[in-house]
């Protein structure tokens, strides 16, 4: 009886929450122990707990963290879908890692925020695709300034942009992604016209 008990106890301060308790699993997004975070956020996202919006956005922001943790915060801000994160996914953009970068990228597009527009349209705009209308791969090799994020070079960033555009489906987008078309890669064609349908179905 004792080593069943004893179990549970593990059980619950591993798990960080239990369904009974939401603010525990709020509050456990604080502990030390990452394991015990991670849980905490996808109960948090499972149970759809808005009210931890706040000390979520804390995470995604915070260098200290360890980079899975602010990716998984990052997502779980896109998962509740929630307007009072898209500032400081915006904020977030301006970062040069790649999964920060993209994962931003798809919970911006999952909110579904018409302010998030201006700046999935600069990521468009800042890649070769945008002036060169070929493949994101062939100019790879371009230098970039030093304080620029380089958007051009990671096919996925881009892929993901169109998507978001799409998925938000506003009007002020249309222009950015018309732009693409012709398009040497396959990928980016499909996913720029499956944006514009998209959006045209919006309006």
């Amino acid at each position: 009886m004792k080593k069943i008990v004893l179990n549970l106890f593990i059980l619950f301060v591993m798990t960080g929450c239990s369904s009974s308790s939401d603010e525990h699993c709020i509050t456990n997004l604080g502990n030390a122990n990452p394991e015990v975070q991670k849980t905490a956020i996808f109960n948090i996202v499972d149970g759809e707990l808005t009210q931890a919006v706040p000390k979520l956005i804390i995470l995604a922001k915070d260098f200290t963290e360890s980079k899975e943790i602010r990716l998984l915060s990052i997502k779980a801000l896109g998962d509740l879908k929630e307007e009072s994160a898209v500032e400081t996914l915006v904020n977030l953009l301006e970062e040069k890692d790649r999964e920060v970068l993209e994962t931003t990228v798809v919970s911006l597009g999952k909110i579904k925020s018409p302010k998030a527009v201006p700046c999935l349209s600069k990521i468009l705009t800042s890649s070769s695709i945008a002036s060169q209308k070929g493949s994101v791969n062939k100019n790879k090799n371009m230098p970039v300034k030093t304080d620029e994020v380089d958007y051009h070079s990671n096919e996925n960033i881009i892929l993901s942009s169109i998507w978001a555009l799409g998925n938000i489906g506003a009007q002020e987008a249309l222009p950015v992604l018309k732009n693409l078309l012709p398009n040497l890669n396959k990928y980016i064609e499909y996913n720029v016209r499956q944006s514009l349908k998209n959006i045209g179905n919006n309006t």
